[in-house]
């Protein structure tokens, strides 16, 4: 994506393709931030040059921390036409003092890390504004994936290396290769309980293999049966 672009492209709605936005336009042959994507990029603050956008079958784009957005084959994003957002009537921004003509709703609306769109849409459905968003809305309500820290990363891989020592240096060679693959398959399990259950992502590659290769050294040189 073009990182001097910002400008904020707002794409007129097409009747044909009601309740979509499309997160880049292109231009002579470089992509152009949307307002979506550049409200996205500011927001989960990832910089253009770090986004990885996909287009095509499983495309969408992919942000910091585990922030991702979900696009069509054409790189437009599908809009819930029922996803509630919050409105605010602009009038009351226009005085002196807000806390005046603030209620107490509005106030808790704007307060907080909220990301705002002005726009002169009315009740009805289906305005630009609205749909910019309600796109934030449903984008940024969506789970994120969390890598585990790199320290957690080194302990998952002294465990390993401890699991490997112990095939090594107690496990008969006879039952090295049974036990390491039910350590393999343990770890395998663990890391997708994690996944599973809180979203958080465990390279199992570097454990795995480290596993494997003490499997197969204890098979080869490890400890014998006394």
């Amino acid at each position: 994506i073009r990182r001097q672009a910002e400008i904020g492209i707002s794409v007129p709605l097409d009747s044909n393709d009601a309740g979509k936005l499309p997160y880049t336009v292109q231009e002579s042959g470089r992509l152009l931030p949307t307002v979506l994507a550049q409200s996205l990029a500011r927001f989960t603050q990832t910089p253009y040059a770090t986004q990885r956008l996909l287009l095509g079958p499983g495309a969408g784009a992919y942000l910091s921390n585990g922030a991702f957005v979900p696009l069509s084959a054409a790189g437009e994003f599908v809009v819930n036409a029922k996803q509630p957002v919050h409105e605010v009537d602009a009038l009351n921004l226009m005085t002196s003092e807000l806390a005046d003509a603030l209620s107490p709703q509005d106030k808790a609306n704007l307060s907080g890390d909220k990301v705002i769109v002005i726009g002169t849409d009315n009740d009805a459905q289906g305005g630009l504004a609205r749909l910019n968003a309600q796109a934030l809305a449903q984008v940024l309500a969506m789970p994120r994936l969390r890598l585990l820290p790199d320290w957690a990363q080194w302990i998952t891989w002294i465990v390993a290396g401890l699991v490997g020592a112990w095939l090594v240096f107690y496990v008969p060679r006879t039952k090295s290769i049974l036990r390491g693959l039910l350590c393999v398959f343990a770890a395998l399990v663990v890391c997708f309980l994690a996944f599973q259950s809180s979203l958080i992502w465990c390279p199992p590659t570097i454990p795995a293999a480290m596993i494997v290769a003490s499997t197969l050294f204890a098979r080869i040189a490890g400890h014998r049966r006394g």
